[in-house]
């Protein structure tokens, strides 16, 4: 047999092992618990995942995160009907080719208008610079859009709304 040495609680103590008892160890790691986090998937047809994160809510039906390609950028927004709705130059863009957030672990947190509160959520770019995914309270609803400057800017009603109170989604 062959000697070796392993260290246990800092100290080192010789042990003996077999070459076949060797040859036949195999090492595992511990489990570890599920991942959590979040990703995009294209959405076909208005059709919302499962695991789809959840806004907000307009009329009494839950609004889903999403992000689409516009002029140049990826900007996240609410799903509505086949689209993803955002605010964008002042116009509410109403764009159907688009991917929802899915995952677990997020959750939306209260900021102070243009603050970013750790472990804030990326959901697309613009010029260069990431948009962050917030949410807030307007007309008997709760939209989602993105963090511009101190607001959260949301596409409502064919426009491009400026809230000064909202929260930011983090991971």
């Amino acid at each position: 047999m062959k000697q070796r040495d392993v260290s246990v609680s800092g100290a080192r103590r010789p042990y003996f092992i077999s070459a076949a008892l060797c040859a036949s160890m195999v090492l595992t790691a511990p489990a570890l618990p599920a991942q959590v986090g979040l990703g995009w998937i294209t959405a076909h047809n208005g059709a919302i995942p499962a695991d789809a994160v959840s806004g907000g809510n307009e009329d009494g039906h839950g609004l889903f995160v999403c992000h689409a390609r516009h002029s140049g950028g990826v900007h996240p927004g609410k799903v509505v009907r086949n689209n993803c709705n955002f605010g964008y130059a002042g116009a509410e863009v109403a764009e159907p080719d688009y991917q929802v957030l899915v995952g677990r672990g997020a959750r939306f947190v209260a900021t102070s208008p243009g603050v970013l509160p750790p472990g804030a959520f990326p959901g697309g770019d613009e010029d260069g610079h990431l948009l962050f995914i917030c949410h807030g309270p307007y007309n008997g609803g709760t939209h989602i859009g993105k963090v511009v400057g101190p607001n959260c800017n949301i596409g409502f009603g064919g426009h491009e709304v400026l809230l000064p109170a909202y929260e930011v989604l983090v991971q």
